[in-house]
């Protein structure tokens, strides 16, 4: 499955904007920013960030529904 970038990077605690992140402090790899690749696991380059939900878009879910979300 290929998710939009809106539906990944921006939900990223790591992520800051203009397509920029902890993992990628220059640029996010097009395979990342598409989201062919939805950066769970170790990707060249990322120095060991992945991609984690960030809470904050969340505020009704529970810790547990978080963990869901970025299980699937």
């Amino acid at each position: 499955m290929i998710y939009r970038q809106d539906q990944h990077c921006q939900f990223c605690k790591n992520y800051h904007g203009e397509r920029k992140c902890l993992a990628f402090p220059i640029q996010i790899p097009s395979a990342l920013w598409t989201g062919e690749n939805w950066h769970r696991d170790a990707y060249p380059g990322d120095q060991g960030y992945r991609f984690e939900v960030k809470f904050t878009h969340y505020p009704d879910l529970t810790q547990e529904q978080i963990e869901e979300l970025d299980r699937d």
